[in-house]
């Protein structure tokens, strides 16, 4: 039913060859999480394994900030040892019941009870993992204060008594150390008992070293080049530590970017292969500000922070997203637009002769519009489209339409303005100049009229003077 495991062939780590641990014989237990790649940290790694060994009467309690690797570690380090997870995340309403478990209704019409998590990991022996354990009701918690001691678990609702098998282990993760959160970045947080907290080993697991996760990245994007991978952990600790901030400061950011987000990064980066800019699409339309729109105006300083470690990028494309959340007169009233729009851009390349590439996404936006109800799109405008797509979708944005939200971005991760005068990077990009777009952006109402001086005064009277 055990087995030993050689710690260092087992894990990946540096280790002496007799180092051991238990755990259970391969079976086809389904309740045994998946091995997936995993680069294994020393020190927490040591922690996790001198638990299973022997808890001594104690749960063990993980914390740490977002994405960190908390739930993963438990996870994996368990999936080597074919050792039983029963994960459960935490929230306001778990009650101490849901754990237990519960009665059901057979097909022959009678109650069959059912073990929850918490008494199956009792009765067979697995890990109960409870995740972000601090937002759960501390009251409801306190049910567990026995059984972490290892006591019996008492299921008043069928009179049975469970003796704890020698392998239950219970671990919680949290993102607070159970003394609530402080800083306002995890809603729903809640301070918990102390009787309950002192039941526990606490742990701390913070972000991996830079070595660690170029090992993660390795594994993951073998194919990247390590001098994309250094700048991209570079960018991910340059802003973890304007997140945390300084002794005497808060950070300035509220969020983050975890390994999770920097490995989700760098796959994305090589699922864009090939189209331009790939590390800064993949950033800009899939990760940004932990989930943000790109049009969502991240700071000055954020900015700033990316573009140091991602390098400024020679623009040579633009990306766009439509999000429409706006009732159904609303959707009619941009399709409207949206037309009218189109004819006014349709006579200006034609009374210049213009030719382009089609852009694909004329015809989509349309359709999308004329069905009346929301809808989501994006998509890329290059240099051969011209630069009517974008002027297009700059007249829809200037137009405020209500539940109408439109981002368009450069490679660089900077939001293109409305603003015409500002845009001469845009400009550039497609060719052209203010003087050349002019009659077409004052008929989307992107410019003002130009006043022509001298053919106003001609008009005017002149026996006044």
């Amino acid at each position: 039913m055990y087995q030993q495991y050689s710690v260092a062939d087992t894990f990946g780590v540096s280790a002496p060859a007799s180092m051991t641990v238990e755990g259970f014989v391969p079976a086809n237990n389904p309740f045994v999480p998946v091995q997936k790649p995993y680069v294994f940290r020393r020190e927490p790694l040591r922690d996790v394994l001198a638990f299973f060994r022997n808890p001594n009467g104690d749960g063990l309690y993980i914390t740490g900030p977002t994405g960190s690797g908390k739930t993963s570690l438990v996870e994996q380090a368990a999936a080597r040892l074919h050792w039983g997870v029963h994960a459960v995340a935490g929230h306001g309403r778990l009650e101490f019941n849901d754990l237990l478990g519960q009665f059901v209704l057979t097909g022959n019409g009678t109650m069959k009870w059912t073990d929850g998590p918490l008494t199956s990991a009792v009765r067979h022996g697995h890990v109960l993992l409870l995740n972000e354990i601090d937002a759960t009701d501390p009251a409801e918690l306190l049910g567990l204060n026995d059984i972490v001691e290892g006591k019996p678990l008492m299921i008043a609702a069928t009179d049975e008594v469970v003796i704890p098998h020698p392998k239950f282990r219970l671990v919680a993760t949290g993102n607070s150390a159970g003394a609530g959160d402080q800083s306002g970045l995890y809603q729903g947080v809640m301070r918990q008992s102390l009787a309950f907290m002192d039941r526990f080993r606490l742990m701390e697991v913070g972000y991996p070293e830079p070595d660690d996760e170029m090992s993660m990245l390795e594994r993951a994007v073998p194919t990247m080049p390590l001098s994309i991978r250094e700048r991209m952990i570079q960018l991910a600790n340059e802003i973890r530590k304007v997140f945390i901030g300084g002794s005497d400061s808060a950070g300035l950011l509220s969020i983050t970017m975890s390994t999770r987000s920097l490995l989700r990064w760098a796959q994305l980066s090589a699922n864009y292969k090939g189209s331009p800019n790939a590390l800064a699409y993949a950033w800009i339309g899939r990760w940004f500000c932990g989930g943000m729109r790109p049009n969502a105006r991240p700071s000055t300083g954020w900015r700033k922070t990316c573009s140091a470690a991602i390098g400024r990028c020679d623009m040579s494309v633009l990306y766009w997203q439509v999000e429409c959340r706006a009732p159904q007169p609303v959707v009619f009233a941009v399709n409207h637009a949206l037309h009218q729009w189109r004819s006014c851009i349709d006579r200006w390349q034609q009374d210049l002769g213009l030719s382009y590439v089609g852009w694909p996404d004329w015809d989509s936006l349309l359709r999308l519009s004329e069905i009346g109800r929301g809808f989501d799109t994006s998509g890329q405008i290059h240099p051969e489209h011209g630069i009517a797509p974008w002027l297009w979708l700059t007249a829809l944005k200037k137009a405020g339409f209500v539940g109408i939200d439109v981002g368009i971005v450069t490679d660089a991760s900077r939001e293109t303005s409305t603003n015409l005068h500002q845009e001469s990077e845009v400009l550039q990009l497609f060719g052209t100049n203010l003087v050349q777009i002019r009659p077409v952006a004052e008929a989307l109402g992107l410019l003002l009229p130009s006043l022509d001086l001298v053919a106003a005064l001609g008009e005017m009277d002149s026996d006044w003077f």
